[in-house]
């Protein structure tokens, strides 16, 4: 069973920018039994929007700091939770049916065969009473619907066979996704790209029976898409996709715990520290863009980045601390022209407030862009276009529990316009503030704050790590709460939704790549290279957000005194916080 989600925090809906296909909150297709008929629909529909109008009145004041709505463009984001939307095979339709998945995602676990590759290989489902089940002695593939995200250790309970947790019982070993779907001539010259945001421990991913091999340097993992799922990747579907409205295009995923065509990370998958999940645990994102993009900010496996934000300086209010005077914002944008001819692209940068007004717009920079393959996007620090942009009289972000200030959310607005024509908008969340520390404290804004909070793992009972994205923002409200403000992943990267939560509430995270650290006293070559890829991949996705440090264990900064970090969240409970109590720190 899919968990129930909102579509306000986590965007399981269909999000177009343009005006006729833009739907409401209220037209969530990723929720609820993939095989609800239509009278299940509605009665779902009713309850989704029971849930919501609870949630908005639970989280209302966090709303306020949300993203606004980008200004229009082609871009198309879509969340695969049940499947390719029927707009994306009929560009002209506009009733509600599409915003409906052309076919659900086809799921199984018994064998493990390329052949399941191949567009033409048809699944048969399992039989009644049948589907996933840990070494089934059915002699074919049984084969399931199923919704994403999918954790692939779930389908029967397991117990801890030895103290501290035991593997025997995990049923994920290998796994195979199948998606069917059509796509309108209309979008034959757009670009589409998809994205799996935790694909768990080695993937491969198939178009229409290719291979889309990674860009890792470890030659052992030559074969795979990619390696260990708490990071996500990105793969360009365009050169192999058939838009011509009927052709059956088919994507298909296969996920290991082990195999021969990657080699075993030696991190990230300890069943104890909820690491040794499979499958599609967390979403699968489709862009459809204008051939002029901006990327998404996922390196792998596309080699380049798309936006940056940071506060390089501020000037202080003449009175409190909530406010400055004004503020420098760095913004740096890449935009990638995949036409075969020179296109001259406009990038218009706003500010927006977290009422939705823009108080400050960078001035138009213009340049001549030449054509580009994926051999020489952008793929360094340096960005295409870099501007500093002033904001007058800004609401400053501090953490959660301070005296000083609250975690106030700005957007940034990155758009991209050719001969006058805008062809592509990107977002970036901004919270306007520095952060120095010395040994005793860490400083918001000049102002010393100490910093209370938690750590936790990633799955719960019942769940796996197929954990919804409305239950990471519940999680760190009840630390909000309660006056923390600092949160801990254990022991690998938390999901992008976590962070968008993290920056919302006012928590700072302390963002591991993986664990094991004790192996790096003497490391294989191996070992030191997919870290740095992961480490290089989790910055880049995470860098604009009000991150506190990076690393595999509690870090430099953790030894000030002024950090507290208490019982994991998820384990034992969040304590109350009295600001004046000195707590011990614990390392989870």
């Amino acid at each position: 069973m899919v968990p129930l989600y909102s579509s306000f925090h986590c965007p399981i809906f269909l999000h177009s920018v343009k005006s006729h296909r833009l739907l409401s909150g209220a037209q969530i297709i990723g929720s609820g039994s993939v095989r609800r008929k239509l009278g299940e629909s509605r009665s779902f529909m009713r309850h989704s929007v029971r849930a919501l109008l609870f949630l908005i009145g639970a989280m209302g004041s966090i709303r306020a700091n949300g993203q606004s709505a980008p200004p229009a463009s082609p871009r198309i984001t879509i969340n695969l939770s049940e499947g390719v939307p029927n707009f994306v095979s009929n560009a002209a339709a506009t009733d509600p049916n599409a915003a409906l998945p052309q076919s659900n995602w086809w799921y199984e676990n018994n064998e493990d065969s390329t052949t399941f590759a191949a567009s033409s290989y048809v699944e048969v489902a399992a039989p009644s009473g049948g589907g996933p089940s840990c070494g089934s002695t059915l002699s074919a593939p049984n084969w399931i619907q199923v919704g994403i995200p999918n954790d692939a250790n779930i389908w029967r309970t397991f117990i801890n066979q030895a103290s501290g947790g035991g593997q025997g019982s995990l049923c994920g070993q290998n796994n195979w996704y199948r998606l069917h779907f059509k796509v309108d001539p209309a979008y034959a010259n757009s670009k589409i790209m998809v994205e799996f945001e935790g694909a768990h421990t080695g993937a491969q991913v198939y178009i229409n029976g290719t291979l889309l091999m990674g860009i890792s340097a470890v030659n052992a993992n030559a074969q795979a898409s990619h390696v260990v799922g708490f990071i996500p990747f990105i793969i360009d579907i365009t050169p192999y996709v058939k838009a011509d409205g009927s052709t059956d295009n088919v994507l298909a995923v296969r996920s290991s715990r082990g195999n021969t065509w990657f080699e075993d990370p030696q991190f990230s998958e300890v069943f104890r520290f909820g690491q040794a999940m499979a499958g599609l645990f967390r979403p699968v994102k489709m862009f459809i863009t204008n051939k002029v993009h901006i990327p998404v900010n996922v390196y792998s496996n596309q080699k380049t980045w798309g936006t940056y934000v940071a506060t390089v300086s501020e000037v202080p209010a003449s009175s409190g601390t909530a406010t400055a005077s004004s503020a420098v914002i760095q913004v740096e944008t890449n935009v990638l022209n995949e036409n075969t001819t020179s296109q001259t692209v406009t990038l218009t940068t706003q500010i927006v407030d977290a009422n939705g007004n823009v108080v400050a717009t960078g001035a138009p920079l213009t340049e001549t862009v030449a054509p580009m393959t994926p051999g020489n996007f952008p793929s360094t620090p340096t960005p295409m276009f870099s501007q500093q942009i002033t904001v007058n009289n800004p609401t400053l972000w501090y953490p959660n529990n301070s005296i000083y200030g609250t975690p106030y959310m700005y957007t940034v607005n990155h758009i991209v316009s050719v001969n006058g024509t805008v062809v592509d908008v990107a977002q970036s969340p901004l919270g306007i503030r520095t952060i120095t520390w010395d040994k005793n404290y860490p400083y918001f804004n000049g102002n010393a704050m100490n910093l209370w909070g938690g750590s936790g793992r990633y799955d719960y009972p019942g769940l796996g790590s197929s954990v919804p994205e409305e239950q990471q923002w519940r999680d760190l409200s009840l630390l909000a709460a309660e006056g923390g403000n600092i949160y801990r992943p254990g022991h690998s990267t938390s999901s992008e939704e976590f962070v968008n939560a993290a920056d919302a509430y006012g928590i700072m995270v302390d963002q591991p790549s993986g664990d094991d650290e004790e192996a790096f006293a003497s490391p294989t070559a191996d070992s030191v290279t997919l870290k740095e890829e992961l480490h290089r991949d989790m910055i880049i996705r995470d860098r604009s957000h009000r991150r506190f440090s990076t690393g595999s264990r509690i870090t430099a900064p953790w030894k000030n005194p002024s950090v507290r970090l208490f019982c994991p969240l998820t384990r034992c409970g969040i304590p109350s916080i009295p600001a004046s109590q000195p707590t011990a720190r614990l390392t989870p």
